[in-house]
């Protein structure tokens, strides 16, 4: 027989809130190599609970040794303390690396908690990600036919 494993309740019987449920998918995270440059995304909350999956995700990030690390935060719902602070490691780590560092299109939640601490000139940051480049048709191995 196995065991249900039954999510975290949040919450203590003085509360004036229910208990919530937790699970540990509140944030999500990928990884998209494009040549020289790894961008790592971040979809979800951002928070003490959820930052070690980005702390993770961006050394994965660095395993291939790009030479730019691109962090796409554009799709983080909520960024607290601890989620900026993981920010602010990850810029030091991918630095100490010798890697090039951008924080590409920061979410309103991620941008809000940088003006209020004052950490926004420490990143930085990219309005919008690079457009990704198409790739060029290759020449046809078969040659044009030409006249009638």
């Amino acid at each position: 027989m196995t065991a249900e494993r039954l999510p975290t309740v949040v919450g203590t019987p003085n509360s004036l809130h229910p208990p919530q449920a937790v699970t540990a998918e509140l944030l999500h995270t990928r990884i998209a190599v494009a040549g020289p440059v790894t961008t790592v995304q971040a979809l979800g909350e951002l928070d003490m609970d959820t930052a070690h999956l980005l702390t993770s995700a961006v050394e994965e990030g660095l395993l291939g040794h790009p030479r730019i690390l691109l962090l796409d935060l554009g799709a983080v719902t909520f960024c607290d303390c601890a989620g900026l602070r993981t920010l602010l490691r990850a810029r030091r780590r991918i630095a100490a690396a010798g890697v090039t560092f951008h924080l590409a299109s920061p979410s309103r939640a991620v941008v809000r908690i940088m003006d209020l601490t004052g950490t926004a000139g420490t990143l930085d940051i990219r309005p919008t990600l690079p457009a990704p480049r198409t790739a060029q048709p290759l020449p046809s191995a078969v040659p044009a036919r030409t006249g009638s």
